[in-house]
């Protein structure tokens, strides 16, 4: 940013339940960026006292911290609205937005600000820093080789940043994918263009919805230089309610998106059929919750109560 360009105002966020440990390496680790966010926001989806206990320590040490309690557990949909509407109504330019499980590497602020500021039609342009595994090199969440506009998926994918060919990479770019959430920079009129994260989604798949209503209206890409930890997801972790959310969520943004007559009702009922096979043959132990999934995104029901899942 040059002495002739505007100070861009930036609130970094992030979205926490019940994991205190997890938030307090995330707020150590925002708070050490070599770009430092003009402000701070903890959403808590209602935790337990101890994560309040925790906000009000660190914001002794850094009053740019502020903490807003929802009062409902409202899932990543409903934490990262609440995130976004703080950002528009305080007047803010940016969001740096991620969960609390998230790991920012020292630069990961600074390194996406940059390449944001650099772009000629920068308040077109959603970015989202790079996503690897903290246990290893691989990358916590797949980059495809795609056009998210476009109706069909994407053809190839890529697990290590190292095996992307330089050819894909554009002045630090890895264009037209991103993995939403995890260390996402949003300007606020693009917010107020595209509007917020649809609650009914909850988690597992509101990132990917976000995603490709942005995709449509904006420029996306990822910034290879700006790195954030984020454990890769273990299968050993999953729950009937995750499996039913993955299910349904991801039916619906693929019939709202990409296919609509593949999930129309002959498509679901025949895709039911399919997975019901697989669980009777034992390749699925959740292919009862995933048919229930499947069946209620045919008729777009998000009134299921996740504890009756089994």
């Amino acid at each position: 940013m040059t002495a002739t360009e505007p100070k861009y105002r930036l609130l970094a966020s992030m979205v926490t339940r019940n994991r205190p440990q997890n938030l307090d390496t995330a707020l150590r680790l925002v708070t050490q960026q070599t770009l430092k966010p003009d402000a701070i926001l903890v959403v808590d989806n209602d935790s337990a006292p101890e994560t309040k206990v925790l906000v009000d320590k660190w914001r002794t040490k850094f009053p740019s911290i502020h903490y807003l309690n929802t009062g409902k557990n409202g899932g990543g949909a409903g934490g990262q609205k609440t995130a976004m509407t703080y950002a528009v109504e305080n007047n803010f330019d940016l969001l740096y937005t991620m969960d609390d499980d998230c790991e920012p590497q020292p630069e990961a602020v600074g390194q996406i600000v940059a390449a944001w500021t650099a772009l000629p039609d920068r308040e077109r342009w959603v970015l989202n820093s790079l996503v690897q595994d903290t246990q290893s090199d691989a990358l916590s969440f797949v980059l495809w080789d795609a056009q998210p506009h476009v109706p069909r998926r994407p053809r190839e994918c890529h697990w290590f940043l190292k095996d992307i060919p330089a050819s894909k990479i554009r002045d630090g770019l890895f264009m037209n994918w991103c993995n939403f959430f995890n260390g996402t920079l949003l300007p606020v009129r693009v917010i107020r263009q595209i509007g917020y994260p649809r609650e009914e989604f909850f988690l597992r798949g509101d990132e990917y919805e976000y995603f490709f209503r942005a995709a449509r209206q904006c420029q996306v890409a990822t910034v290879v230089r700006s790195v954030v930890k984020h454990p890769m997801d273990d299968p050993a972790t999953l729950t009937p309610a995750k499996v039913y959310l993955q299910s349904r969520n991801h039916a619906v943004i693929y019939r709202q998106y990409f296919s609509p007559f593949k999930f129309s009702p002959p498509g679901m009922i025949y895709k039911m059929l399919k997975t019901s096979f697989k669980g009777l043959t034992g390749r699925d132990k959740f292919w009862r919750t995933n048919v229930l999934g499947l069946w209620d995104a045919m008729w777009d029901n998000f009134t299921r109560d996740l504890a009756t899942l089994r």
